[in-house]
């Protein structure tokens, strides 16, 4: 029985043909299916913060355990001066140098040090006053609290929320 559909031609096995690619044609869907794991795959538990971040009117980051700023919400974005989606998923390299925490003195503050790091590791919230830089040069004295993300797997992240230092005179009452 020849199941060939008229105006098609038959493929022999072992050369490229409909259902099967050649090396480079693997190559790329493997790179393509790479690419969309790393963004599909988050755990829910950063979806749901993600979606809880976006309806707060407190500037918010959210890190992954790798310390990868998945996302910042709108305030966030506000104070950093540039909106998440211009900026995108990000390390705590490429972060840290554009928006900081900076100490007093102007230095980068030690990653280990960072609340957000300080919660993902030990399992517990913490809090800091550091100095912060918006993409326009301008300098803020903030406070900011992580608490993490844990499941039942372990720690999947932590959530930042930060605000003016009460020494800005427009901190919390």
């Amino acid at each position: 029985m020849d199941l060939t559909l008229p105006g098609s031609r038959a493929v022999e096995a072992g050369q490229p043909g409909f259902l099967q690619r050649n090396s480079r044609q693997n190559e790329s869907l493997s790179n393509q299916r790479s690419k969309v794991s790393i963004v599909t795959q988050r755990p829910l538990e950063l979806i749901l913060a993600r979606n809880l971040m976006s309806a707060l009117s407190t500037p918010a980051f959210l890190v992954d355990e790798g310390g990868i700023l998945v996302f910042y919400n709108e305030s966030a974005g506000l104070l950093l001066g540039k909106r998440f989606e211009e900026l995108g998923t990000v390390g705590p390299r490429e972060w840290g140098a554009m928006f900081g925490p900076f100490d007093d003195s102007g230095a980068p503050i030690v990653y280990d040090e960072l609340p957000l790091v300080r919660a993902v590791r030990n399992g517990r919230p913490a809090h800091a006053e550091f100095v912060i830089r918006s993409t326009d040069g301008a300098e803020h004295e903030v406070e900011a609290a992580a608490f993490p993300i844990l499941t039942a797997h372990g720690s999947q992240g932590a959530i930042a929320l930060f605000w003016p230092s009460a020494g800005n005179g427009a901190g919390p009452t």
